[in-house]
């Protein structure tokens, strides 16, 4: 009688059964390339030089030599929109030689009270102060010192005024644009 141990029984068994997993390996009919150049001894990073146009920072845009290149603004007017709509002389700022705003209604107005404001928010002064005017008399003739205000025409200087100070002075402010948006 044939007699056969364990562990040979074991490895004819393992070797009838198909293998849970199969390993290849594919290299797409290239070789692997062995060779590895050598770098000559006195070789440093300082013999590798920078290309001719630089590094430049790399989140800066590079400069297009067809663009056009504004000035920057010297002076600013409002369209005068009762007359013949013509650039108002009276309605305009432009920067004095001293770098105060010289207003064409106003007057001089000082560098440092114009420092913050846009030039071409200076010639809308006399808009804004008309929606200023406005609002100062409708707070002096209601009795309470807050509420809510509606403001039609809220996308023209006057409106835009009134409504930036009705809401910092505590009222509710709705905000109405006018009929030139429609469409």
């Amino acid at each position: 009688m044939l007699t056969i141990s364990s562990a040979v029984l074991a490895r004819a068994l393992s070797r009838s059964r198909p293998a849970a997993t199969k390993t290849t390996l594919r290299s797409m009919g290239m070789r692997p390339r062995e060779v590895v150049d050598e770098l000559p001894p006195n070789f440093t990073m300082d013999h590798i030089k920078p290309p001719p146009h630089g590094l430049g920072n790399p989140l800066e845009a590079d400069e297009e030599p067809m663009a056009y290149k504004r000035n920057p603004v010297t002076s600013a007017h409002a369209i005068d929109l009762r007359g013949d709509g013509r650039v108002s002389v009276m309605d305009s700022a432009a920067f004095g030689p001293s770098g105060s705003v010289v207003h064409g209604r106003f007057g001089e107005i000082s560098a440092s009270a114009a420092q913050t404001i846009p030039l071409e928010y200076l010639a809308l002064l006399r808009p804004a102060s008309e929606g200023a005017a406005a609002l100062r008399e409708i707070t002096e003739a209601s009795k309470a010192s807050t509420g809510t205000l509606l403001v039609y025409g809220a996308s023209r200087p006057a409106g835009m005024a009134a409504v930036q100070l009705a809401s910092t002075s505590g009222n509710a402010v709705v905000a109405v644009v006018d009929g030139q948006h429609s469409g």
